[in-house]
C-alpha cells in the first residue's frame, strides 16, 4: 500500500496480496503489524546546507510515489526501522554510569573493500571501465581474461577458484565521529570501536545475502577462524581462507528470484593506534574511514549450465538475459555476459550494500 499527504488530506491507497483477499474473504483478515518505507525517496535531492530555506525539502516531499500493487515481496525494498535495542535492553543503573551507552549518535555502513591484496576489484581497473564485478563462470574464460589483463591490475571473481578473488565487505563508520562533550575527532581505534559500535549493539555478526537463484547457485562465506587486523609496526595478518560453501536459508527477502544466504563475520580490527601520521595506517587496508566493526569476504558459484566453454552449447540465459559475443576488451575476443545484483544486509545493523556482478562467459574469437 501507499499514502501521501495531498492538501491536508490523507490519500490511503492500498492493494491486498493473495492471501490477504483469501483471509478477508474468510473473514479472518486482521491487521498485527506494519512496516514503514520511503523507496520512492532521493535523499541525494536533500541538502544540508539549505535546511533553513523555506522550500528546501520541496524535490523530497513532491516525490511522485510508487503504486500500490499486490507482491508481497516488492512492497518495501528499504524499510524504515528501530535502534532502540540497547536503551531496551541495559538497565536504569547501566545508564546512569554511562548515559551514552544507550544512544546511537553515528550509524554504520557497509562497504566494499578495495586494499585488501584478494579483494575484486570493478571494470574500471581495467579496459571496460565500468562499475560491475566479474565472475568468470569457467577455467577458459579465467585464462583469457589473465591473458588479456597480463598486469594483474584487474581482480575479477571466479567460480572455478573460489579463494584466488573474494569480495571483501566492512561494516562500519565511513566518518570520524566527535566527542560528544569536546568536539574533538576521535582516533580509530579500539576504544573508538568500543564506543560507537560494541555498546550501540551495532556489530554486525552475520550478513544475509540475496542472490539471484536463476545464475547463482551457491553462495560462499568465511569461517569464525578469519582474521583482519593490523599491528603498530605496520604489518598486517589478514586471512579469509578457505571460504564455506552456504546453502539457502528460509529467510524471505524482497528480491525476485533471489535466494537467501547467511554467512558470518569477524572483527576488524583495523586501527590507527592513537596516530596522527598522513597517511593513517588502517588506511592501508581499510576502506571505512572511521572506528571498524566487523568484516565479512565472500564468492559465488554460478548455475553449472552456464559453464558451458566456448566450445560448448550456450546455455539460453546468456540470450535470454544478457549480451552475446561481444568484443568487450579488444577486437578479437568475444564474451557473453549477464549482469545481476547480489545484496548484503548487516543483520545487527540494518546496513546494507549492493554488488553488481558481471557473469562473463569466453565465447570464441
Amino acid at each position: 500500500m501507499a499514502f501521501k499527504d495531498t492538501s491536508g488530506t490523507i490519500i490511503i491507497d492500498a492493494v491486498f496480496t493473495d492471501i490477504g483477499r483469501q483471509r478477508l474473504a474468510k473473514g479472518t483478515f486482521q491487521v498485527s503489524k506494519f512496516a514503514l518505507g520511503d523507496d520512492e525517496i532521493d535523499y541525494a535531492l536533500y541538502s544540508a546546507v539549505d535546511r533553513w530555506e523555506a522550500d528546501f525539502d520541496t524535490a523530497l516531499t513532491a516525490s511522485t510515489l510508487f503504486e500500490a500493487y499486490g507482491n508481497r515481496m516488492k512492497n518495501i525494498q528499504y524499510g524504515l526501522v528501530s535502534y532502540d535495542v540497547s536503551s531496551a535492553t541495559i538497565t536504569s543503573t547501566q545508564e546512569e554510569e554511562d548515559p551514552s551507552h544507550a544512544w546511537i549518535e553515528y550509524l554504520p555502513v557497509l562497504k566494499i573493500n578495495n586494499k585488501v591484496s584478494t579483494a575484486v576489484t570493478t571494470g574500471s581497473s581495467g579496459i571496460v571501465g565500468d562499475s560491475f564485478y566479474y565472475l568468470s563462470v569457467n577455467s577458459e574464460t579465467t585464462q583469457k581474461l589473465n591473458t588479456i589483463f597480463s598486469t594483474g591490475s584487474f581482480k575479477f571473481l571466479r567460480s572455478n577458484d573460489v579463494d584466488k578473488v573474494k569480495v571483501v565487505i566492512e561494516s562500519g563508520l565511513d566518518v570520524i565521529p566527535n566527542d560528544a562533550s569536546s568536539g574533538v575527532s576521535q582516533p580509530i581505534d579500539y576504544t573508538s570501536r568500543e564506543e560507537f559500535l560494541t555498546k550501540k549493539y551495532l556489530l554486525d555478526q552475520y550478513f544475509f545475502v540475496f542472490a539471484d537463484n536463476r545464475f547463482i547457485e551457491k553462495s560462499l562465506g568465511i569461517s569464525k577462524q578469519s582474521v583482519f587486523r593490523n599491528f603498530p609496526a605496520g604489518q598486517a595478518e589478514i586471512n579469509f581462507e578457505s571460504l564455506l560453501e552456504t546453502i539457502p536459508i528460509s529467510y524471505e527477502n524482497q528480491f525476485e528470484h533471489h535466494a537467501t544466504y547467511l554467512i558470518h563475520g569477524v572483527n576488524n580490527y583495523i586501527s590507527d593506534f592513537e596516530s596522527v601520521a598522513d597517511p593513517l595506517p588502517s588506511i592501508a587496508y581499510s576502506s571505512l574511514a572511521g572506528p571498524k566493526g566487523t568484516v565479512t569476504a565472500m564468492n559465488f558459484i554460478v548455475n553449472g549450465e552456464l559453464k558451458n566453454n566456448s566450445t560448448g552449447t550456450r546455455d539460453f540465459r546468456y540470450n535470454k538475459f544478457g549480451q552475446i559475443d561481444q568484443l568487450l576488451f579488444d577486437g578479437t575476443n568475444k564474451f557473453d555476459y549477464i549482469d545481476t545484483t547480489a545484496y548484503v544486509l548487516g543483520v545487527a545493523s540494518n546496513a546494507r550494500v549492493q554488488i553488481p556482478l558481471r557473469l562473463i562467459r569466453y565465447a570464441g574469437t
